[in-house]
């Protein structure tokens, strides 16, 4: 039966799309449009909107393409689909940020450790005062 194919396939381009526009509003530059960062309150509006957008078209869908049996199943279904795809979309991103962060910082930690111990050379060569002396 082919026919229940197209709720798993609906669903699951909700899912998508609720994931990538999790992802995208992640990395929307806020700042730059607004001019400073987009406040915490408006950021969960604006992603719950995420989500909500493509459940409702979901259940709009169903509704013209109402599934054979089980419709309540498959709107629970799709609320928790939808809800995973996003709330994982988002967690990616944050591991995203913390990983890309903490690479920054250990590059720009091996770049001072390399300046220092430039230094420390130079100023042995400066205590040294020229001669070949082991310390």
């Amino acid at each position: 039966m082919i026919y229940p194919m197209l709720e798993v396939l609906s669903l699951m381009a909700a899912m998508m799309i609720a994931g990538l526009a999790e992802a995208a509003l992640h990395y929307f530059p806020w700042r730059m449009l607004l001019g400073r960062p987009i406040r915490a309150p408006w950021s969960y509006v604006v992603g719950v909107a995420a989500f909500l957008g493509p459940y409702i078209t979901l259940l709009v869908w169903w509704a013209l393409f109402p599934p054979e049996s089980g419709a309540l199943v498959w709107a629970l279904a799709g609320i928790i689909g939808v809800v995973a795809a996003s709330g994982g979309a988002v967690l990616v991103a944050y591991w995203l940020d913390d990983y890309l962060l903490a690479r920054r910082r250990t590059k720009e930690l091996g770049e001072e450790i390399e300046l220092l111990g430039e230094m420390v050379d130079s100023r042995i060569d400066q205590m040294k005062g020229g001669r070949d002396v082991r310390l």
